[in-house]
């Protein structure tokens, strides 16, 4: 499996063969079209595969940042349609709530990608990787939380989750430093190969959550 994460300012690329795992990331705004293409190939010669030899492409499926996660799912397709192989979407807040619970035993998990300001792309999940929030975008707001810190910890992580837990200094609030990842969508993208969830490639399209917004058309 090749796995792409594109959805915030971090590109990142994983794939794994068997147990063997390799993961590579270049940080740095805007450079995700750029350096995408160069980190498969790299990440290939590592291991010493070539594309012929993957049986799926997993790419981050939002929300995120809007161009970033075009690349990705562009990117992505491009490959699928090529070697003639499945496209597996996967969440990001997904792949962030499950790396989490890996890492820390709380009572919700709160994986949250940065969209300005005091904005987060959110989602909440219980003990067993349950949604019981809906993805939404979220302003800060201290009162929304405190029902759910009175039931006891919760992680936040993701690129969002730092400016969220300062601003709420809550003993059940524990911030884990870690942001979206290509690696991280690998446990749910095994499972999703093994049931045969596949994205259709004539259809499926980044989820955004929000509407992607259009400027005005040129005059001329």
């Amino acid at each position: 499996l090749l796995a792409i994460e594109t959805s915030g300012e971090v590109c990142s690329v994983a794939i794994c063969s068997g147990k063997a795992v390799w993961a590579g990331q270049e940080t740095g705004t805007n450079k995700h079209a750029e350096k995408l293409l160069s980190l498969i190939s790299d990440g290939l010669k590592c291991i010493e595969m070539n594309l012929h030899q993957l049986d799926a492409v997993v790419v981050s499926d939002g929300p995120g940042s809007y161009t970033g996660l075009r690349i990705g799912m562009a990117t992505a397709k491009g490959l699928c349609w090529g070697l003639g192989i499945p496209l597996i979407a996967v969440r990001t807040l997904d792949a962030l709530a499950a790396h989490a619970h890996s890492l820390e035993g709380a009572v919700l998990y709160a994986p949250m990608i940065d969209a300005r300001r005091m904005e987060v792309f959110m989602g909440l999940y219980d003990a067993e990787d349950k949604l019981i929030e809906a993805p939404f975008a979220h302003v800060f707001d201290a009162e929304f939380w405190q029902p759910y810190l009175s039931r006891g910890k919760i992680a936040f992580c993701g690129s969002g989750a730092e400016k969220i837990t300062a601003a709420l200094n809550h003993p059940n609030a524990k911030l884990l430093n870690f942001s979206a990842s290509a690696e991280w969508l690998l446990p749910l993208a095994r499972q999703k190969f093994a049931a045969g969830e596949f994205a259709d490639l004539s259809t499926h399209t980044p989820y955004y959550l929000k509407p992607v917004a259009i400027g005005p058309a040129k005059q001329g």
